[in-house]
């Protein structure tokens, strides 16, 4: 034996002081999982915002899982929520242009629409916009085929998504 070098082991754990062996003495994987008492563990620094994401808290997770929908329909002659999952209300500010309020915060989702009809199996031909999502609305334009905007009760209506 080398001067120096110990014996497998030759000191037992009894012997050892506290804190006698630092990471920078501990050989790369000499120490595994089934050695390490996991009682005996701190907290690991990141965990302890582990269970939110994007400031949501982890229990709400399950609750928004479901995409954010909206049926608006136009065959009434002014928009009205049909159908859907969240959608709050909506309003037309201008012709062709609807603003779909929905219950949280959707600012950082996307979102979607297709021209479609509520009470029909396929709604008018034209034209659909959607701007990025602000705070618990989306913006949706409608235009005919000929791209001038239109209102919805000339289109039927409009489906909008949101997905976060």
């Amino acid at each position: 034996m080398k001067a120096g070098k110990l014996a497998k082991n030759a000191v037992p754990t009894d012997r050892l002081r506290d804190n006698a062996v630092a990471t920078a003495k501990i050989r790369d994987i000499a120490v595994t999982g089934a050695k390490v008492k996991e009682s005996t563990l701190g907290a690991v620094p990141l965990a302890a915002n582990s269970t939110r994401l994007e400031g949501i808290d982890s229990t709400g997770f399950v609750a928004r899982r479901d995409p954010l929908r909206a049926l608006v329909d136009g065959d009434t002659g002014s928009a009205s929520i049909a159908r859907g999952s969240g959608a709050q209300g909506v309003s037309s500010p201008n012709t062709g242009r609807y603003v779909v309020v929905f219950d949280r915060d959707i600012s950082r989702c996307g979102a979607s629409a297709t021209l479609a009809d509520a009470t029909a199996t396929a709604g008018a031909p034209g034209e659909i916009s959607v701007d990025q999502p602000t705070d618990d609305s989306v913006e949706v334009n409608t235009y005919d085929s000929a791209g001038a905007a239109t209102d919805t009760f000339n289109t039927d209506g409009f489906y909008v998504q949101v997905a976060c």
